[in-house]
């Protein structure tokens, strides 16, 4: 019985160049992903990081407020300009 990767090789042989690089950013994304979950198990371990649970977000949800004057984004900004 093939392997998966041996199916996907063969069936992505016979794509066209245009069904290839429609395929190309979800591979590149699925790559990125498993990248990014290797180096968080790895921080996990080491006690001088803390990070949330698996699958949970890193903030609890919060209201925005409104300020007066100009955005500190936009004073940085102009700042380092």
């Amino acid at each position: 019985m093939p392997t998966a990767r041996e199916v996907l090789r063969e069936r992505i042989a016979h794509l066209t160049e245009d069904q290839a690089a429609q395929l190309l950013p979800l591979v590149e994304s699925a790559v990125a992903a498993s990248q990014a979950e290797d180096a968080f198990a790895g921080l996990r371990g080491d006690p001088a990081f803390r990070l949330p649970a698996h699958g949970r977000p890193a903030f609890k949800p919060f209201q925005p407020i409104e300020g007066s004057g100009e955005p500190a984004s936009r004073i940085l900004i102009a700042d380092r300009r």
